[in-house]
């Protein structure tokens, strides 16, 4: 692992934790059909790394695997109508829940 990788793990690593206490309450942030709830949160950014995405608030949600699954990895979270959440949704169901419990970016 690279030293530019394992500073970006770190930073991944303490806001999933900081929102999985302060914004997610230890519940999946996108309840889509078949949601697990709780189960194994993981942090999904909605903006890649490799498309400039930031570890931020405001660019990721928390969600369990069956929001999260890797069959829709590429194209989004699954919304609660069980199709793929575009982008602009998702960034905006983050700054929502941002703006409910006041997590600064």
């Amino acid at each position: 692992m690279t030293k530019k990788h394992a500073e970006y793990q770190k930073e991944a690593n303490a806001l999933q934790l900081d929102l999985w206490q302060n914004r997610a309450h230890r519940v999946c942030e996108v309840r889509a059909k078949g949601c697990m709830h709780n189960w194994l949160l993981a942090l999904h950014h909605i903006v890649r790394s490799s498309k400039g995405g930031k570890n931020v608030a405001s660019n990721v949600l928390l969600a369990c695997p069956v929001c999260h699954s890797h069959s829709n990895f590429h194209t989004g979270v699954k919304g609660r109508d069980g199709k793929a959440m575009p982008i602009e949704e998702q960034l905006q169901l983050a700054e929502k829940l941002n703006k409910e419990h006041r997590i600064e970016q």
